[in-house]
């Protein structure tokens, strides 16, 4: 797995994902819109039951990312 991925994995597996969209004011169909998947798949990442995987995994990262990046320049 490549770096992006394995990071958008621990952001599931610790809540951060979700934290981070909500934190944004993001619903999980805006995002599941900026990644090109139902609202179902980000439902599902977000509780952990399944891992976005290929190209989905990495536009979650990206949509992620920038979440993060909007964070830290608040701060």
């Amino acid at each position: 797995m490549t770096d992006r991925v394995l990071e958008v994995c621990e952001w599931i597996e610790t809540g951060r994902a979700k934290a981070l969209r909500e934190s944004a004011g993001l619903t999980q169909r805006e995002v599941a819109q900026s990644c090109e998947v139902s609202q179902g798949a980000v439902l599902r990442w977000e509780r952990a039951e399944r891992r976005p995987r290929g190209r989905n995994a990495l536009a979650y990262h990206r949509v992620l990312s920038k979440l993060v990046a909007r964070e830290q320049a608040a701060a």
